[in-house]
C-alpha cells in the first residue's frame, strides 16, 4: 500500500496490490536432469488525482480523477535442464498473462468519463545450451513464441464521445542467438 500527495490541494494517489510466486527447483548434474517449476501472480490498482493551479496560483482545480486502475497478471514456467562433462543445456516452456483497465473522470468538473484496457498474453518454448572447452565459452539458443491482444477498448463519454473497440492480433515470433567468448587471461576475456 502506498499513497502520496503531491503538495497541492487534491493532487493525491495510492497505489496497492498484492504479489506472490512460488519456485520448486531441483538443480542438474552429471548422474541426473534437474527442473524448475515457477509460478507467479501480481494483483494492483492504483488512483491518481491531478489538478491545474489556478491563475492567481491560491488553488486547484481538479482537471482528472483515475478513480481505479485495476491490473492483474499471472503466469509461469517450466524447464528441464541437463548436464555433460563440457556441455549444459534447458529447454522449457513459459507463459504470461495480462489484462487491465483504466477508470477516469476528467474536464471542467470531471463531466466526461474514460474506460480503456484489454489484456495480452504471451507463451513461448525454448531450448539453449553453453560448452566450455578450451578457454572459449559458446551458447546458442532458439525460442518460439505466440503472442495475443484481445479486448482492446475506449469508451468516452462527454464532448468527444467514443466507442472503441480495438480488433484483436496475435502472432507467432522466432528468435535464435548465439555467443561467443575466449578468456585469454585470468582477467581478459
Amino acid at each position: 500500500e502506498e499513497h502520496r500527495n503531491s503538495g497541492l490541494v487534491n493532487a493525491e494517489s495510492s497505489a496497492s496490490g498484492t504479489t506472490a510466486s512460488l519456485t520448486v527447483v531441483r538443480p542438474a548434474d552429471h548422474d541426473r536432469l534437474g527442473w524448475r517449476v515457477q509460478a507467479w501472480l501480481r494483483d494492483v490498482d492504483l488512483t491518481n488525482t491531478s489538478v491545474s493551479i489556478n491563475t492567481n496560483r491560491a488553488s486547484t482545480t481538479e482537471t482528472n480523477d483515475q478513480y481505479a486502475v485495476p491490473a492483474t497478471g499471472w503466469g509461469g514456467n517450466a524447464a528441464l535442464r541437463g548436464q555433460w562433462w563440457f556441455f549444459n543445456w534447458e529447454m522449457g516452456a513459459d507463459a504470461r498473462f495480462s489484462e487491465g483497465e483504466s477508470r477516469e473522470r476528467y474536464s471542467t468538473n470531471l463531466a466526461s468519463t474514460r474506460t480503456s484496457g484489454g489484456r495480452s498474453s504471451v507463451a513461448g518454448v525454448y531450448v539453449e545450451g553453453a560448452s566450455r572447452f578450451n578457454g572459449w565459452l559458446l551458447t546458442a539458443g532458439l525460442r518460439v513464441d505466440e503472442w495475443e491482444t484481445a479486448n482492446g477498448h475506449l469508451v468516452q463519454t462527454g464532448a468527444q464521445p467514443l466507442d472503441v473497440k480495438y480488433p484483436s492480433r496475435s502472432g507467432t515470433l522466432p528468435t535464435a542467438r548465439f555467443g561467443a567468448r575466449y578468456m585469454f587471461s585470468d582477467t581478459f576475456y
